[in-house]
């Protein structure tokens, strides 16, 4: 079933980041962070700088689904986060997984990841010759 997303075209930065992080301060740091990399590590990207959040917006994934998402699936790397998201973009991987992992992490479920983060930016990396190229995620 399909959601409703949440950024809509008059919106302005500030309140696109609002929407999304739902106030929380993890979440914020982490679209900030994100967005500081994402022209660096994904410049063929059209939607650049404004990327990962309107992915994030398309998958579902709002207030501390975002931080876990960042922190414990993507281990606070900017670069494999981005990776991750414009993974779903390319079908290498389903949005349900990253959206059911994120989840799965903020409700501290111990199973198994559903996918393994590093080795979706390894293959958007062999994919996209640009992507990365200044290798800032130092895996």
């Amino acid at each position: 079933m399909a959601h409703t997303t949440r950024i809509q075209l008059d919106d302005d930065l500030a309140g696109t980041v609002t929407k999304m992080t739902e106030g929380n301060m993890g979440a914020v740091i982490c679209l900030i962070r994100t967005m500081e990399f994402a022209k660096k590590v994904d410049p063929i990207s059209f939607l650049g700088e404004v990327g990962p959040l309107i992915i994030l917006d398309h998958i579902g994934i709002y207030g501390s689904a975002i931080w876990v998402l960042f922190k414990d699936v993507c281990k606070e790397k900017p670069a494999v986060m981005i990776a991750v998201l414009r993974a779903t973009q390319l079908g290498i991987l389903p949005k349900e997984a990253v959206l059911n992992s994120a989840v799965r992490q903020q409700r501290r479920n111990d199973e198994e990841m559903l996918f393994d983060p590093v080795k979706v930016y390894h293959i958007v990396k062999s994919r996209l010759e640009v992507f990365d190229p200044e290798n800032t995620a130092e895996l």
